[in-house]
């Protein structure tokens, strides 16, 4: 019984240039979903109160950052 293994290129299939369009497509999409997603929440969260806040699990320094960024900027991921 034989074993054979092939391995994959690197060189080639693992830049950003050598991803297909329909990757590329893809990966934006998922991009614009997540950042549209996280102004969501961070909206959701600029309109609870400190104690809610708290009882969620935010630090007192996680609470500042919430209130003094933008909607956008909140929870960077």
């Amino acid at each position: 019984m034989a074993i054979t293994t092939f391995d994959r290129d690197k060189t080639s299939n693992d830049t950003a240039s050598a991803k297909s369009f329909g990757r590329r497509l893809f990966d934006r999409y998922i991009d614009a979903q997540m950042a549209k997603a996280r102004l969501q929440v961070n909206a959701y969260l600029q309109s609870l109160d400190d104690k809610a806040l708290n009882r969620l699990g935010c630090t007192p320094a996680d609470i500042r950052n919430i209130r003094r960024s933008e909607a956008s900027d909140s929870l960077m991921m």
